[in-house]
């Protein structure tokens, strides 16, 4: 058993949707913990729960962000897979504007900063973004990154598919067949096993 050789244009892509695939189900994480522990607190909350939101928040929004990035491979998720809904695309902007306004940089027009004084006093008066993506978005969250991810599996089995038909070889013991992928991991590198949902 060895490696499949695909083509570059198949390998790239094949890359980027597992890589997508793999940040989606970060994203789904964080967002499924989110809603468990229902952190959605405003800033002014007390205590250190709206600290470990904001954490999460900001995972969750810079891993979906990635999903759509362009990197330096110069490939981009297939539009035509992406199944979303008006209320979804809508959310998906939103999400997309946090990651590129708010998460990963901090633009100016989401910021609001007033110097202030009266009688020898000074202070700033500060207004800046909150991270809270309220209960209802999670669960839409969720529920369109459950269809994402299921397309995104579908293309990458369809860009396999001509790679493992072409292949012929009599079946073997799937322990022998784990060890001997086993045997072609590099420094770094790990199996996934994907497994189906149920139906």
């Amino acid at each position: 058993m060895t490696l499949l050789t695909l083509r570059d244009a198949d390998r790239r892509l094949f890359t980027k949707l597992y890589a997508s695939a793999d940040d989606l189900k970060m994203a789904r994480e964080w967002a499924e913990h989110i809603q468990k522990r229902k952190l959605f607190r405003n800033p002014w909350s007390r205590g250190k729960v709206y600290l470990r939101q904001a954490a999460y928040v900001t995972a969750l929004v810079v891993a979906y962000g990635r999903v759509f990035a362009v990197g330096r491979g110069g490939f981009k998720l297939p539009k035509r897979l992406i199944p979303y809904e008006t209320e979804e695309w809508d959310l998906h902007r939103r999400l997309l504007e946090l990651r590129n306004k708010v998460h990963a940089h901090s633009d100016l027009d989401k910021w609001k900063v007033k110097p202030w004084s009266l009688e020898g006093f000074s202070t700033v008066i500060v207004g800046k973004p909150t991270h809270l993506i309220d209960e209802a978005d999670i669960t839409l969250f969720l529920s369109m990154t459950e269809r994402l991810l299921l397309k995104i599996f579908e293309r990458s089995d369809e860009i396999l598919a001509p790679y493992l038909t072409a292949r012929s070889s009599t079946p073997k013991d799937p322990v022998e067949i784990a060890m001997e992928a086993t045997r072609q991991l590099e420094v770094g590198e790990m199996l996934t096993i994907r497994i189906a949902p149920e139906a």
